[in-house]
């Protein structure tokens, strides 16, 4: 085997690279890496893509590889990040797409990168997926709200994978509760100095643009978050994971982690497919975790003040309509009444996600510390060039988040 190296191109990793290349029946071939992201992209590590060229085929690949700086694998929890993420692969998603088959569903709920391999040896963790860019997968700009066809893709997707949670649960309850108990939120277990201080530097850059005598309400619940932000999200999703309503959710809905494939040419600018990517965060909480954390960030306060109800009725229509497909009643598991107290009782973690995804969204490249580089760490409190968007998009939260009386 010939080959070029990425820096996290270690023995074990070659070595995994090299088992799944084998178990292909693939003998005499070539591997060529090559980094697939820029800075801020990703946070957790180092994304490349594999190139792997033979006689008879050609393999693309991305290799997910985590950080090695010590201090940040302690803060982000980067062992149990990448233990989530193949668990969800090899064990939730498995099942999910066991169920659809079962069910007959001739259009089952598949928007992720097919995977083929991992290792979890610290600090080697490393995933290796499909690259769907090779697919006609797109990543679009960061920095630009999505629109109205990309955010109902998103919403739909998301819809039909919370209802195979819900099927589950109803129909095979005991194994729901088997594959769920390996899938707390891994997030709050410890309140660490460095977030409680990288949180609150957000919220003071969010509140310079919030008047404190004409938008009074918003503004006393953003200084009473800053005061208990930690407390409140560590108490939203303890309730979440012991609610009857809770589900197995994606909880990282950024827009980079959203890919589009465009396969419609009288309509080259309406996503026809989606692919869901970065599974690390994800956990057993309310749907709406996932559908508020869409709509906060990847949205400006325009969207959400024309469309923001229709996209909540449309993610509920799409639910229920899958899920009676699915076998069971949503009337009765989950009524829209209830979809309507989540949102109010639990949106808080989009209001959480949407303080520090914004800022680092809307910097430009060079501007976010590469969380790789150990000396970069302590760059994390700086100030954006594009800081002005930023305090205008987090108003848009703030105010939506009182105009809706939700709870923070």
């Amino acid at each position: 085997m010939e080959e070029t190296k990425s820096q996290f191109m270690n023995k074990e990793v070659e070595n995994l690279i090299n088992q799944l290349i084998s178990n292909l029946n693939i003998n005499k071939y070539t591997v060529e890496v090559a980094p697939a992201t820029i800075r801020g992209d990703n946070f957790l590590g180092v994304v490349d893509k594999v190139l792997v060229k033979s006689e008879k085929s050609t393999l693309h690949w991305i290799l997910k590889c985590a950080t090695q700086i010590e201090q940040f694998r302690q803060i982000c929890s980067i062992p149990h990040l990448f233990q989530r993420e193949v668990y969800i692969y090899e064990n939730v998603l498995m099942e999910f797409k066991h169920f659809q088959s079962e069910k007959v569903i001739t259009d089952p709920f598949k928007s992720y990168a097919p995977y083929y391999g991992s290792l979890l040896h610290p600090p080697h963790e490393c995933v290796v997926m499909e690259d769907m860019k090779e697919l006609g997968y797109k990543v679009l700009d960061r920095r630009e709200p999505l629109d109205y066809n990309h955010i109902l893709l998103v919403t739909k997707e998301y819809a039909r994978f919370h209802a195979i949670s819900f099927a589950l649960r109803d129909q095979k309850p005991t194994l729901f509760e088997e594959i769920t108990k390996h899938t707390q939120c891994v997030l709050f277990n410890k309140a660490d100095k460095y977030f409680v201080e990288l949180i609150n530097g957000y919220i003071d850059k969010a509140l310079v643009v919030i008047d404190p005598i004409v938008n009074k309400s918003a503004y006393d619940k953003c200084l009473n978050f800053k005061k208990h932000s930690v407390e409140i999200i560590k108490n939203v999703k303890k309730l979440q994971a012991t609610d009857k309503y809770s589900v197995i959710c994606h909880s990282d809905s950024w827009i980079n982690n959203f890919l589009f494939k465009y396969s419609n040419p009288s309509e080259p600018n309406t996503p026809s497919d989606l692919c869901i990517i970065d599974w690390q965060l994800a956990h057993i909480g309310s749907p709406v975790s996932d559908l508020t954390y869409l709509l906060f960030t990847c949205t400006d306060k325009e969207f959400r003040d024309t469309h923001y109800n229709y996209v909540i009725n449309y993610y509920y229509n799409t639910f229920s309509t899958f899920l009676r497909r699915l076998g069971s009643d949503p009337e009765e598991l989950f009524p829209f009444s209830i979809l309507q107290e989540h949102l109010k009782a639990f949106s808080v973690f989009a209001f959480y996600m949407s303080l520090q995804v914004l800022y680092l969204m809307l910097s430009n490249t060079d501007e976010i510390p590469d969380y790789v580089n150990e000396r970069q760490l302590l760059k994390a409190h700086y100030t954006s060039k594009n800081i002005d968007t930023y305090r205008s998009r987090m108003r848009g939260v703030v105010l939506d988040f009182d105009r809706f009386g939700y709870e923070l």
